[in-house]
């Protein structure tokens, strides 16, 4: 799909916008028409078994997701850009070991997706951005106009150099990291600017992280950061030299989101030692604890007030709750 602008003076230009194949089919091309977003809806097809897709926007990984035959998953994706070179590009590879292996090609024999995606508004959640994280333009122009208002859902900021973990109002949720590094980090939490905790996060392993929703405006939300490295012995010079040089401004580069999930119910006492966000799965329960980084600043304001008998503060801004 594409549309024709014609402006006085000035010459005519095709914006490109829709999904598309790359000359050869080894890619998938979408971007919606700026300012709007799209959503589109991809699955495995039945006879190549799981594909992992990864998205990226001028060859930079944006995000990946794990597609299962059967299971069709929608995804909202962003402008990318103001220019035609501005396009997220979907790849496909067989997953080996819960990691991306051979890639799959032509994309089009592996993974179904719509011809036609239909617009949406960007900040509607009825067709999440997921882990694609296709929202890089939308996401630079909400930092632009001042104040960070972050989506429902836990992705990618700021070019990769942070994860924002988000909610609807008066819930919980829990986002499962895996360190893709063969070097252990330390993971730092903050509110609007506020060191909430610090977690030691090993090379190779992977952690589910539990928290509340922070508050009811849209800026209301949690940032997770890498900001220091935990020496380990045996590691490569090489890499060793990367991360001291990088860790600390692209978190992206050595974790990455195998799941999230929100609008989960909180547990009554955050502070507990053992306190976490429980999350089913096909009838498997799995917890997600909030643990040293201590993202539970509502639950745990609420759990206050109820225990002193003072009614909780009403909230005085718009809500962020699903529309």
């Amino acid at each position: 799909m594409a549309l024709v602008l014609s402006l006085a003076g000035c010459n005519s230009e095709t914006l490109f916008n829709g999904t598309k194949l790359t000359d050869g089919g080894a890619e998938l091309i979408v971007a919606s028409l700026m300012p709007s977003c799209s959503c589109m809806t991809m699955s495995a097809k039945q006879q190549t078994g799981d594909v992992v897709v990864i998205s990226r926007r001028h060859g930079i990984e944006t995000g990946r997701f794990l597609l299962k035959p059967g299971e069709p998953r929608r995804f909202r994706f962003d402008w990318a850009g103001p220019t035609n070179a501005d396009v997220y590009q979907v790849s496909a590879y067989s997953p080996v070991n819960g990691a991306p292996g051979r890639q799959l090609t032509p994309i089009a024999d592996y993974v179904e997706s719509e011809e036609d995606p239909v617009d949406v508004p960007c900040a509607s959640q009825s067709c999440p951005f997921g882990l694609l994280n296709m929202n890089q333009a939308y996401a630079e122009q909400l930092g632009q106009a001042g104040t960070e208002k972050y989506t429902v859902g836990s992705s990618f900021i700021r070019g990769g150099k942070a994860i924002v973990l988000n909610t609807q109002a008066g819930t919980c949720g829990c986002v499962m990291l895996r360190n893709t590094s063969r070097t252990a980090i330390e993971l730092r939490s903050s509110l609007h600017g506020r060191n909430g905790g610090k977690l030691t996060f090993p090379a190779g392993a992977t952690l589910g992280i539990g928290f509340d929703y922070a508050g009811d405006s849209p800026d209301d939300a949690y940032v997770l950061e890498a900001t220091a490295v935990v020496a380990q012995q045996f590691v490569r010079e090489d890499e060793s030299s990367k991360v001291a040089g990088a860790l600390s401004t692209a978190i992206a580069d050595f974790v990455t989101m195998y799941g999230q999930f929100d609008g989960l119910s909180c547990p009554l006492d955050a502070r507990a030692p053992n306190a976490a966000v429980a999350v089913t799965v096909n009838g498997t329960t799995s917890m997600c604890p909030f643990g040293e980084l201590r993202m539970y600043e509502r639950v745990a304001q609420a759990r206050a007030a109820a225990e002193d008998g003072t009614p909780p503060a009403a909230a005085t801004v718009a809500k962020k709750d699903r529309p």
